[in-house]
């Protein structure tokens, strides 16, 4: 973080500083600390505000994190919309699907499923084609959540496995044990109670 600072600090050119102050943000969230998480969106926000760049479109998508952490619903889709408009404008496909699995997950816990579907979808289309195999599972994991929620437990189970097997093979340990309790969860409620605790003890 003080490298961070100190950097910030010394730069001149203000999309560059803008995303220092997001990089300064994700330290913040990982934290858990995320009202200074926003405050430093915020500053960045406002350096490039109305500018068509890729640092602004991050910022607003970090920012709506922030807001989703803390149940702020609107205010993150808000969020992740102007996100999804300026990386549109600029063709960033890496963003783009960012936005759209973020507009997914927020859709996700507003229990608007139709929509949190069409965005996880979008996300892992694009996702797929630009061989981002991290995001991919992630937002495999997601439509997995969509799916049990809706109560679609093959389409869950579906999901879960396929970000399952690969999270194993790009080495995602971090997500791997909620993936697996996911999984287990799903197979308790189908009454497969061996798969149920091989995923579970996994977990």
């Amino acid at each position: 973080l003080g490298h961070l600072k100190r950097a910030l600090a010394m730069e001149g050119d203000s999309k560059r500083k803008a995303d220092l102050h997001r990089r300064i943000a994700s330290i913040h969230e990982r934290k858990s600390d995320y009202e200074t998480s926003r405050e430093e969106c915020d500053k960045g926000i406002a350096m490039i505000v109305g500018s068509d760049a890729i640092e602004l479109a991050r910022l607003h998508n970090a920012r709506g994190w922030t807001h989703l952490r803390t149940g702020e619903y609107e205010p993150a889709r808000k969020d992740f919309i102007k996100a999804l408009e300026i990386s549109e404008r600029l063709g960033d496909r890496k963003e783009i699907s960012y936005s759209h699995h973020s507009l997914g997950t927020v859709s996700l816990y507003v229990e608007d499923y139709t929509s949190a579907i069409a965005n996880l979808e979008k996300a892992l289309d694009i996702r797929t084609h630009i061989g981002d195999d991290a995001g991919v599972s992630k937002s495999l994991n997601n439509l997995g959540m969509v799916h049990s929620e809706m109560g679609n437990f093959d389409l869950a189970l579906d999901a879960y496995n396929k970000s399952h097997e690969l999270m194993k093979k790009i080495g995602e340990k971090g997500s791997l044990a909620s993936l697996a309790v996911n999984i287990g969860g799903i197979y308790s409620d189908l009454g497969d109670v061996d798969s149920a605790m091989r995923f579970t003890k996994e977990g």
